[in-house]
């Protein structure tokens, strides 16, 4: 718990995006999600073998990783004046 009993619960979240502004924030209904925190990720793994000889391989190995901007949820619940001090945090 990290000596806090409501440690890690989000109780309000920002609905705002790039096309909307809410002035308000929202109320959470299961303070154990993180409402706006995920991203998406591609990953390839491509690996090839040729045989020479006996003993000798040539192995090749192509790899591609990529992800979506990650939110940062790390100030997301910070509270001023009874609702959120951020909508986001980059």
């Amino acid at each position: 718990t990290h000596g806090y009993e409501d440690w890690g619960k989000v109780y309000r979240y920002s609905e705002n995006t790039k096309d909307r502004f809410y002035e308000n924030s929202s109320v959470n209904s299961d303070p154990n999600v993180q409402k706006n925190t995920g991203y998406h990720q591609l990953d390839i793994l491509q690996k090839l073998m040729f045989p020479l000889h006996e003993n000798i391989d040539i192995i090749l190995n192509g790899q591609y990783s990529t992800t979506s901007d990650i939110p940062n949820f790390g100030k997301l619940n910070d509270e001023k004046d009874g609702d959120l001090k951020f909508s986001e945090w980059r």
